[in-house]
């Protein structure tokens, strides 16, 4: 399964290339907020007060823990791993659009900055088509 999410532009989330509907918006919102860390370990904390903040509640956390559910039934159950502590996306970084860019922005300043103008101008537009 090949998963990609899309935050430049309109959010969209494709599985296999084909795109998929969330159901609820907390259910969006604690996908896109482990996509901000691809990779990398969310704790329970941060996704209660990042996705909760506002209407933060004593369930929140059992309320997470059905939001993870029911996007591993929705994706693949092995794409939100537990981790001590809070939850992981196992995906690669590459596969969120916002990290390509960050990457092709970043490649295409060093590339500027050596000197490369074309190199540089292909990055950026490589970057900017996302």
């Amino acid at each position: 399964m090949t998963l990609e999410i899309g935050f430049l532009g309109p959010w969209q989330i494709k599985v296999n290339g084909q795109p998929v509907r969330l159901a609820g918006p907390r259910r969006v919102a604690v996908l896109a907020r482990l996509a901000l860390d691809a990779g990398r370990p969310v704790t329970t904390r941060q996704l209660v007060t990042d996705v909760w903040a506002r209407t933060s509640t004593t369930t929140a956390g059992k309320q997470l823990h059905i939001v993870v559910s029911k996007l591993r039934e929705v994706l693949t159950p092995e794409l939100i791993a537990t981790v001590p502590g809070g939850y992981l996306l196992e995906l690669s970084r590459d596969q969120v659009d916002a990290h390509s860019f960050t990457l092709l922005a970043g490649q295409a300043r060093m590339a500027r900055d050596r000197r490369e103008p074309g190199t540089a101008d292909r990055l950026f537009r490589q970057a900017l088509a996302l």
